[in-house]
């Protein structure tokens, strides 16, 4: 499922936060998401959003089970303006980014929103169809 990029984006695959954060995704839940905050959460992927990268809670993670993740650089941190990825399981095209197991018709969806003027998109939201949340 393809997830929004904010300002600045910690992309860390799910499948680590499943074996290698303390209390596996339970856990990394609690601490990480609560109601209207901007992480997100799709089939493959966790994003952590932040204004600054240095708000990223980068020694938090490696202290909680991540250190490895970090030291093998499976982790990405994309930015809004200038969003490209260096990790081969992360596209990007923005304003989304999604895993490259994601599902095809979710990408379709995400490049469809691409071509969409914010005229558009801002009325949708008026009707409670929000185009750049987590595509589902």
């Amino acid at each position: 499922m393809p997830v929004y990029i904010h300002l600045a984006n910690l992309v860390i695959p799910k499948s680590f936060i499943i074996t290698d954060y303390k209390g596996g995704i339970e856990a990394f839940r609690k601490l990480y998401f609560w109601k209207d905050c901007n992480n997100q959460e799709d089939n493959e992927l966790f994003s952590i959003a932040a204004m600054n990268p240095d708000e990223l809670p980068i020694q938090e993670l490696k202290e909680n089970g991540l250190e490895d993740v970090f030291a093998a650089n499976n982790y990405e941190i994309v930015f809004k303006y200038g969003a490209c990825s260096n990790v081969d399981w992360l596209i990007v095209e923005s304003p989304f980014m999604w895993h490259k197991d994601c599902a095809a018709d979710q990408i379709e969806k995400a490049l469809y929103v691409q071509t969409i003027t914010m005229d558009k998109i801002v009325e949708e939201s008026k009707k409670g169809n929000y185009l750049l949340k987590t595509i589902k």
